[in-house]
């Protein structure tokens, strides 16, 4: 029945964490207010340091000056930048700036720059930053600073010179080398221009070779087709080409004609039988003879010829794969020929434009480093840190967020009932009513007689829905019998007699007779808020088994009874009987329309099952920010087993936070209060206000 739980890994929600925020602002109040303090004494514990800043102009900037090569894509202020970090950063300006002051360089010996050294970059000028303990030192140091850059850069400027110098003759012994390098393949190939390789008769040869080789192939699969022919018979190689031409077959078979001729025309003088037809039969027997044997004569001949074409055809090819070899040789020389000539090319090229650079070098007599003073440092009279400002605003930041936070997850670790969407969420059930907490501090009796004091208020309003629940669904009109309700909660202070109470005021101001019992026998808030003094309560009536109207006291509202507790039943501890309960709920039946059970807690006594278990309804009343989710689940579960009829249940003193987050929110834009137990001020107004004596209650002030 029971739904899982949202937890803690919910997706933030800004307006749910603002109103944690704003619940628990107390709380955050003293975060921040730690916060800021620890930022303050962070702050106060840091040391007072001064900023002296020099800057250095750097005009005309070339990379030649600095020793590098032109290269494309670098921009004019990248050097600016590259100087910066090379030259002002580096080690040796920064040992030769302690040098200047006459102190020991700080810092160890692997950092890049010491602490409180700053350097920024702005076009053409560079910033040098100090900050020290005193002025006047943070003042010498930037200007030693800069000059001891300026310096570094005359020292760099003259190195381009040697180093040129160096790369020059470097780049003339490697144009040499690979000069010497090409002539030596030339001398032992023999090969003095990559023109060579179109005329060479190794060349010639392999495409002479290559052509014939082609010839004999066509030859050899011309006859490859012949022998097929000829194998197929004497007709099909009279078919071929070399047939038609060959004498000896023609003959044969101009004979063959002749004899079948000559046969048909004895055929036709004389008998088959006769001795003429038989001699020319045998005459064209001959000629057939004759026409087979050319025929095997001139396959034999294509075989010889086709063995004598493939021998040739073999040795052209072996001629012809050596040749190719002596080709492939040939190209392999072409290649790294022209690899050598390009690197030897490529290396004179460089030796030329290097060349070119140091006759440059030359002609400029002064080489300077385009470095320049701009700006010197003077000793500052504020402080540049601690930054209080900035800092104090950044600790306020961090606590803000810090209590944030730590409300948003006070938040999700509430596992109290705050609105009906959470019994929906964990009971799966809709709310009978969601009560908002009431925007004053009233006395006890008056919140009993809230609905009689205060009938145009939220409050009331949101109690009145409830009763006109009860009343359309289980009004005496619909079912012709008294209307008997459980007012109940898990744990005490909850609010329970406040709701009893005032729905008895609303079921009488339509005409009900209500009889409100005042069940709580340990506790009996009703009884002492009224102060009532009886000897005759719910526990008396049910011992004698007897019951009159003259048990209750009235004069509340008209037709509100009330049976209080009696005075000695305070201290029982017994439970009531069910059945001497049944035998006298059927006696009150008689005499009422609506009979209202103000019981102690469930989780408590056993009194609110009994009494449950015989009546209409049973609200459970859970009081916003207090009742736990388990004592309602555990305190539905006990009613459960008693076999109540209905269970309903009332959320009360819910604020307006955790009613805009609520579908069952009550539609008033009131700013409520702060949780009385039944939705009141956090404390009492004084007896003298009320002009009446306060009762002495047991307990907390705030439980019914």
């Amino acid at each position: 029945m029971a739904r899982s739980s949202a937890g803690i890994l919910e997706s933030l929600n800004k307006s749910e964490m603002l109103r944690a925020l704003v619940r628990h602002k107390l709380m955050g109040l003293c975060i921040i207010v730690v916060g800021m303090a620890l930022t303050a004494g962070y702050t106060y514990s840091l040391p007072v340091l001064y900023r002296s800043t020099s800057s250095v102009l750097i005009e005309n900037y070339s990379r030649l000056s600095y020793g590098g090569a032109d290269e494309p894509g670098l921009s004019y202020i990248q050097d600016i930048t590259k100087a910066q970090r090379v030259l002002a950063q580096s080690r040796p300006v920064l040992r030769r700036t302690f040098d200047l002051v006459g102190e020991p360089l700080e810092g160890g010996p692997d950092g890049a720059i010491p602490l409180n050294f700053e350097t920024r970059v702005d076009g053409q000028l560079l910033y040098l930053h100090v900050a020290d303990l005193s002025p006047e030192r943070a003042q010498k140091l930037a200007n030693a600073w800069s000059e001891a850059f300026i310096k570094e850069m005359k020292e760099r400027s003259k190195e381009p010179r040697t180093q040129m110098a160096s790369s020059l003759e470097e780049w003339r012994q490697d144009w040499l080398k690979r000069l010497q390098t090409l002539h030596k393949f030339q001398a032992e190939n023999n090969f003095l221009d990559a023109k060579e390789f179109g005329t060479s008769p190794v060349w010639k040869r392999f495409e002479d070779l290559s052509a014939k080789l082609t010839e004999k192939n066509i030859d050899l699969g011309r006859l490859e087709a012949e022998q097929q022919m000829l194998a197929k018979g004497a007709t099909a190689a009279l078919d071929t080409p070399r047939a038609k031409e060959d004498l000896m077959i023609q003959s044969a078979i101009k004979q063959r004609e002749i004899c079948q001729s000559h046969l048909h025309e004895i055929r036709e003088k004389f008998k088959a039988d006769s001795p003429e037809v038989k001699a020319a039969e045998q005459r064209l027997s001959a000629a057939q003879g004759d026409l087979q044997q050319a025929g095997e004569a001139l396959a034999k001949q294509v075989q010889v010829q086709y063995a004598q074409v493939k021998t040739e055809r073999d040795g052209l090819q072996k001629l012809c794969d050596e040749a190719e070899k002596k080709v492939e040789e040939l190209k392999a020389k072409g290649i790294e020929f022209t690899k050598l000539s390009h690197d030897s090319e490529m290396a004179q090229h460089l030796y030329e434009a290097w060349k070119a650079k140091s006759a440059e070098l030359k002609n400029n007599v002064e080489m300077s480093s385009n470095a320049k003073a701009w700006d010197a440092a003077e000793a500052s009279l504020l402080p540049y840190k601690p930054n209080w400002r900035q800092n104090l605003i950044f600790g306020f930041l961090l606590a803000s967020l810090a209590a944030l936070a730590f409300a948003y997850v006070l938040e999700k670790l509430d596992d109290t009932v705050r609105s009906g969407r959470d019994l929906e969420r964990r009971l799966d059930v809709a709310p009978l009513g969601v009560i908002p907490i009431f925007e004053r501090t009233l006395a006890d009796a008056d919140g009993y007689l809230l609905a009689q004091r205060q009938a145009n208020s939220s409050v009331v309003d949101a109690i009145r829905n409830i009763h006109i629940g009860l009343e359309v669904t289980h009004g005496a009109h619909r079912t012709g019998q008294p209307l008997i309700i459980t007012v109940t909660s898990a744990m005490p202070s909850e609010g329970k007699s406040f709701l009893a109470s005032n729905l008895a005021i609303l079921f009488a101001s339509l005409g009900r007779k209500v009889l409100v019992v005042d069940a709580d026998l340990r506790k009996g808030s009703l009884s002492k808020a009224f102060k009532c003094r009886s000897k005759i309560g719910l526990r008396e009536a049910i011992a004698s088994g007897k019951w009159s109207p003259s048990y209750t006291i009235n004069g509340v509202t008209p037709g509100y009874a009330l049976l209080p507790v009696a005075e000695h039943s305070y201290t029982n501890p017994e439970s009531l009987s069910p059945e001497g309960f049944e035998q006298i709920l059927g006696m009150m039946k008689t005499q009422y329309d609506v009979l209202l059970f103000d019981t102690p807690p469930v989780l408590a006594v056993p009194d609110a099952c009994v009494i449950g278990h015989l009546c209409d309804v049973t609200i459970v009343v859970a009081r916003s920010r207090h009742a736990r989710m388990a004592q309602v689940e555990r305190a539905a579960a006990s009613l459960y087993a008693a076999n109540v009829k209905q269970l309903s249940f009332v959320v009360n003193g819910v604020d307006s936070a955790d009613a805009a987050s609520d579908s069952y929110g009550y539609g008033y834009d009131y700013n409520y209060g702060y949780g009385y137990g039944y939705g009141y001020g956090q404390k009492r107004r004084s007896a003298d206000a009320q002009g009446a004596k306060p009762a002495s209650r047991e307990g907390e002030p705030e439980n019914e």
